[in-house]
């Protein structure tokens, strides 16, 4: 078909018999036709709570998923059905209605992560049908969204902390933005201080486990690039006459290409001078066997290590400093965001309020001046007034 199947009932794209999961080939063929944009929207949640029936609607039907008039459950596994969008033209919208989770007579707990991981990811949207509040479990798999991503952004480690702090201060920002847009009857702040104190959280730990990723990927790095160094040690070919000049050649070799490595992280600086505060001692002792140097040429080179090691050091305490100032900054950007927030919906608020008691003022004046009652200019005697006169 040119465009995309016309499907006049659903059908069932993943089958579940027992603990099994299949794919339907008939499913899978009425996809392959579909040649226009699709827009696949998925629905998950408690069984018997109306998924089927708002999946209906969604495709403005009153009947084709089944619907039951029990506490059964009816969707068994994922069912699919295509219909042309309703607003967007030639684009298809998929529905996909997932079996109810939590449904005792299933009697294996893995098939509602099964089902709800596949939902998550085939859809561009997941509606999420509940009939009360949400509960713990209901949190625990709507947050596996965000752990299907996590493992590979906190395996990747960024390479400066400026960089780190700019992403989660963007993060942050359309959070709390979403958060300010969806949030009603929070006066005192209470689920916005709640919301803050877990981004800061989430911001810690995922700052702990970037410096974890970075110091072992340099680690890493730093023993295949220092194997030449070692092995030389191991032969004993630095402690020949010039084996310090040669020592002092590999070493900065392998340090120039450690330096050239793209993507070391953080800790890149913090684990190389780790790395050659364990050599100092190495180094020192190639220096005194090394017999084409005189007294006088090791002391100087003695005491240029020395200074090179403080040099390194002080470069690191500055950059941990700079480190620190950074987050401290982007704390303060932070916080002067989250109020500038604050403020504006409060704003917003106040502008929706006044309109809306100036809507109820404008239909009050309305309803006064046209209901029953005489005006104020009517000459027309009341019915007390005629009688009056006619007893006169």
């Amino acid at each position: 078909m040119a465009s995309g199947p016309s499907m006049m009932n659903p059908v069932c794209l993943v089958k579940r018999q027992n603990s099994q999961m299949t794919v339907n080939p008939n499913a899978l063929k009425i996809l392959d036709q579909i040649s226009q944009p699709v827009v696949v929207v998925a629905i998950a949640g408690p069984y018997r709570t109306g998924k089927s029936y708002l999946m209906n609607r969604l495709a403005g039907q009153n009947h084709g998923f089944s619907l039951g008039s029990t506490v059964r459950s009816e969707t068994k596994g994922i069912w699919m059905w295509c219909v042309p969008h309703p607003s967007k033209e030639s684009h298809t919208l998929v529905l996909l209605d997932t079996e109810g989770l939590g449904d005792v007579e299933k009697g294996d707990s893995k098939s509602d992560s099964w089902t709800f991981a596949l939902a998550v990811l085939l859809s561009s949207c997941l509606i999420y049908n509940s009939m009360s509040t949400i509960n713990h479990q209901a949190l625990e798999q709507l947050q596996y969204p965000s752990r299907t991503g996590s493992p590979r952004s906190s395996s990747l480690s960024r390479d400066t902390l400026q960089g780190l702090l700019e992403v989660h201060t963007a993060c942050e920002r359309e959070a709390i933005a979403v958060f300010m847009e969806h949030s009603f009857k929070d006066d005192k702040w209470e689920f916005q201080k709640k919301l803050v104190v877990t981004i800061q959280k989430k911001k810690e730990d995922f700052l702990v486990q970037n410096e974890e990723a970075s110091v072992k990927y340099c680690q890493a790095e730093l023993q295949k690039l220092s194997e030449p160094l070692t092995e030389h040690c191991l032969k004993g070919t630095f402690f020949a006459p010039g084996g310090h000049k040669l020592y002092l050649e590999i070493r900065n070799k392998f340090e120039q290409e450690y330096m050239l490595l793209p993507r070391k992280g953080v800790k890149a600086k913090e684990v190389l001078q780790s790395f050659l505060q364990s050599q100092e001692g190495v180094e020192e002792a190639i220096l005194q066997a090394d017999k084409a140097l005189t007294d006088g040429e090791k002391a100087v080179a003695v005491e240029r290590a020395k200074k090179q090691a403080a040099e390194r050091k002080l470069a690191l305490l500055k950059e941990k400093q700079n480190e620190e100032e950074q987050k401290l900054g982007m704390q303060e950007q932070s916080l002067k965001e989250n109020l500038a927030q604050l403020e504006e919906k409060m704003n917003r608020e106040r502008e929706d309020l006044l309109r809306q008691q100036e809507g109820v003022l404008e239909h009050k004046l309305k309803v006064g001046l046209e209901g029953p009652g005489r005006h104020l200019m009517d000459d027309t005697p009341a019915p007390w007034e005629e009688r009056s006169r006619n007893s006169t």
